[in-house]
């Protein structure tokens, strides 16, 4: 999980810096930065959801077979 909260963090250093600068172009660009770096966080989640269903299920198997 510490990977996709680090994915996060950077989104919100993207927006930090994008507020300070002038030129519109430059803060669209870090926007879509952040949200890159957003899309990356939720698609780490989605993975680490996969990963705990499929030990969840592999640990149920075990314990149903007395493993």
């Amino acid at each position: 999980m510490r990977k996709g909260l680090e994915f996060l963090q950077y989104a919100v250093e993207c927006r930090k810096i994008a507020h300070q600068l002038r030129d519109p172009q430059h803060r669209q660009r870090l926007e879509a930065i952040a949200q890159a770096w957003e899309t990356l966080a939720s698609e780490r989640a989605t993975q680490l959801g996969r990963e705990n269903r499929k030990n969840g299920a592999a640990a149920s198997a075990g314990a149903a077979t007395g493993r």
